[in-house]
This record gives C-alpha cells, structure tokens and sequence, in this order.
C-alpha cells in the first residue's frame, strides 16, 4: 500500500511539473524563504531602534502631525515616548509614516 501511494505522489509532483506548477516541496520552501525574510526585517528594525533609544527622534505620522521626545521603548507594535509635557506616549507603529534622530 505504501508503495503506491508514493507512486501517486510522485507522479502528482511530475504532472505539477510539467504544468507549471509548483510542488508541496517549492511551497514549502518558498514559506520558510518568506519567514526568514521577515525575520531578517525585523531584526533591521529592532537594530534600528535599538540605536535610537534614549535619543531625541522625530516621529511624523501618516496624517502629517510631527512629534519630538525621547525613545523610551519599543516592541514589535508599539514605541514609548517621553516628551517635554508627557512622560510616556505609546504610539502604534501602523500610524507612523517615518521617524528620523533629532
């Protein structure tokens, strides 16, 4: 029985082929390239803001309101900011259009 349903497989994959289209194996493999890529962009950001913590940052936000403070924190949403009138702000990442060192 084993036998045959390898043979199935096999030949599943080879009509994949010769259609163009892709096998369990490239799925796969194109998912686990995807997830390390995202990895690798979070690790991008994460050293990113690592080197702006404790540092006066500028964050403009999609609707093109400026604000200026102290990165206190972050984590994979959110980034905490101290400004002169408020100690800490938690601002979602999604509403910033970009940030940049003061």
């Amino acid at each position: 029985m084993e036998v045959i349903l390898l043979d199935v497989e096999a030949r599943m994959e080879e009509l994949a082929r010769d259609k163009g289209m892709k096998t369990k194996k490239q799925v796969e493999e194109e998912r686990l390239k995807k997830i390390e890529d995202e990895k690798k962009t979070r690790r991008t950001h994460h050293d990113y803001y690592n080197q702006l913590r404790s540092k006066n940052v500028v964050i403009i936000f999609i609707d093109g309101e400026k604000l200026t403070g102290v990165l206190k924190s972050f984590n994979l949403y959110e980034l905490c900011l101290q400004t002169e009138e408020i100690d800490k702000i938690i601002i979602h990442k999604h509403a910033i259009k970009y940030l940049h060192e003061k």
